[in-house]
């Protein structure tokens, strides 16, 4: 669910231009995606391990190999220093916390959080 819609007019002014610029940068990567995906397929081509008529199966390959830069940038973003970059409103879960007991001074408090390189780490409390 979208909450920009609900913010007040001067808050939207606000984070304007914060989700442009991020419209933008998605938008350039999903551009460089492209690219880069052609040039695999040239690489698979030239090097004879190309999958005739087979393109999603392709794609699932360059997928698994670009993996490892994606989950970098994606850390580099999520964690980046608080009070850097322009404000969108957007945000991403990075833990949940939930209890399992009769009432919350028994049972236990499970953490569920994200750690960098992709990782989600549980604690029971």
């Amino acid at each position: 669910m979208d909450l920009y819609s609900l913010c007040a007019p001067e808050l939207q002014q606000k984070l304007d231009k914060g989700r442009a610029y991020e419209k933008k940068k998605l938008e350039e990567k999903a551009e460089a995606e492209k690219d880069r995906f052609e040039k695999y397929k040239k690489e698979l081509e030239l090097s004879g391990k190309m999958i005739p008529e087979d393109t999603r199966a392709i794609y699932k390959q360059f997928k698994e190999t670009m993996m490892e830069e994606e989950t970098k940038s994606h850390d580099e973003q999520l964690y980046r220093t608080v009070g850097t970059g322009l404000e969108t409103g957007c945000y991403q879960l990075v833990a949940v916390l939930t209890h399992k007991g009769r009432d919350a001074d028994s049972g236990h408090y499970i953490a569920w959080v994200h750690k960098k390189g992709g990782k989600v780490k549980s604690m029971i409390f």
